[in-house]
């Protein structure tokens, strides 16, 4: 699924192209791969007893997350470990789980 990143620096918008990829589902936890302006991540999100985390393996990256639609949280959370760039896209991919 294609999709719109937005990221507000200075007043101007910037915009870029990204898509996220459905890779398998279970009842707790789900896998993509999201792209976007350059980069691919292998994400994994799942829902633990009391909080949702999103782990990216192949960079040694695992936080918490807010549900999936919170922009916000979720992109300030993974920029402590990624790029704004990379969490933006990432974050924004998260908010198209529940359609793919």
């Amino acid at each position: 699924m294609r999709y719109q990143c937005v990221l507000w620096e200075d007043e101007t918008p910037a915009r870029w192209p990204a898509q996220i990829r459905l890779i398998s589902r279970s009842k707790t936890s789900v896998e993509v791969e999201i792209q976007g302006r350059g980069s691919s991540f292998y994400v994994i999100v799942g829902n633990g007893t009391f909080e949702n985390y999103l782990c990216i393996p192949t960079l040694d990256i695992g936080c918490a997350i807010a549900p999936p639609d919170d922009l916000f949280w979720n992109s300030e959370r993974l920029s402590r470990h990624l790029n704004i760039v990379d969490s933006t896209t990432i974050a924004t991919g998260l908010k198209y789980l529940d359609q793919l």
